[in-house]
């Protein structure tokens, strides 16, 4: 009964990718439930956030386009958001792209510049990864994009949404795609949520 009402209740635009849009509905109902309440505010009085935001490691980098990415020394897997204010070339958002995946980012949600070709690319390289075969739902990556939403927004729907069905995601890598470093601003803002 619940999971037929979140199901004809929650909005399409909660869920970018169909991919992901049928994993939550057919997977496991926590995800879309902690949707729910997060979409009203109720997720303040649910204790199980403290759960899940009590131990979380935010960490930022800054990439500038063309440049190679560094090693990550972070917990995993992860949740990265990509926050792209320079636009990039193709090629290098691809490598970036299989980097991502490669480093166990299991959950990204793009926001910026051409933010749904970052949801695109990510399917895209977390397919090649596996030769184009099913993907285990373990290393499945869940991918959304918010072009229409304020970071902010984005930074709360990651500290307080974005969940992965078969893994914890402790750590969030804030991927800042730009020439300009906000370090201080964008971890604050995070913190803040």
């Amino acid at each position: 009964m619940l999971a037929s009402w979140i199901k004809d209740y929650l909005p399409e635009s909660s869920y970018n990718n169909a991919k992901q849009r049928d994993k939550a509905r057919g997977v496991q109902i926590a995800i879309p439930l902690r949707s729910i309440l997060w979409q009203f505010g109720l997720h303040v009085l649910c204790p199980c956030w403290r759960r899940y935001t009590k131990n979380m490691n935010v960490t930022y980098l800054q990439l500038i386009p063309g440049v190679e990415p560094p090693h990550l020394n972070c917990e995993k897997p992860f949740r990265a958001v990509v926050v792209v204010e320079d636009i990039v070339q193709e090629d290098w958002q691809h490598a970036v792209s299989h980097w991502l995946v490669l480093s166990e980012c299991l959950y990204m949600l793009a926001w910026g510049i051409e933010c749904s070709s970052w949801d695109d690319s990510v399917d895209f390289a977390i397919l090649e990864k596996h030769d184009f075969n099913e993907i285990p739902d373990e290393q499945f990556v869940m991918t959304t994009w918010h072009e229409k939403e304020s970071l902010e927004d984005v930074f709360t729907f990651s500290k307080y949404g974005a969940f992965h069905s078969d893994a914890e995601l402790v750590h969030t890598l804030i991927l800042h795609v730009c020439s300009t470093n906000k370090e201080s601003e964008f971890l604050s803002s995070y913190d803040s949520v």
